[in-house]
């Protein structure tokens, strides 16, 4: 029995460490300019350069609000578990896969609307 935990040991630290946490939320800043990046998880708030072209990782295990400096005032998104979202030129944050939505939350995968949400077509 030793022997095959032994073998299986380094798989499963392998497996651990190629899935990474579930719930980091990635920021890709696609402007030509560093951006500032505010997290926002209720009572703590933190900001973060992000270089042109680069990425961050952020950790949203239930969910966190995100703004930029260089975007509209007021104006930010809410992430949670693994969604990919992208800074644009005019430092406008968008979710990565696309969709068109205005106010602070997307639609679920199932189609249900979240809070404030609303889906423009």
């Amino acid at each position: 029995m030793m022997k095959n935990l032994k073998r299986i040991a380094p798989l499963v630290g392998a497996f651990v460490l190629a899935a990474g946490p579930a719930w980091a939320v990635t920021v890709a800043n696609q402007s030509k300019q560093e951006q500032v990046l505010t997290v926002d998880r209720g009572e703590k708030q933190s900001d973060h350069k992000i270089a042109a072209g680069d990425a961050f990782q952020v950790e949203c295990p239930d969910s966190c609000g995100l703004r930029t400096r260089s975007g509209p005032a007021g104006y930010g998104r809410m992430a949670q578990g693994s969604d990919k979202l992208v800074i644009s030129s005019e430092g406008m944050l968008t979710y990565a896969d696309g969709d068109l939505v205005t106010g602070s939350a997307r639609e679920t995968p199932a189609g249900k609307a979240q809070k404030g949400a609303v889906r423009e077509k």
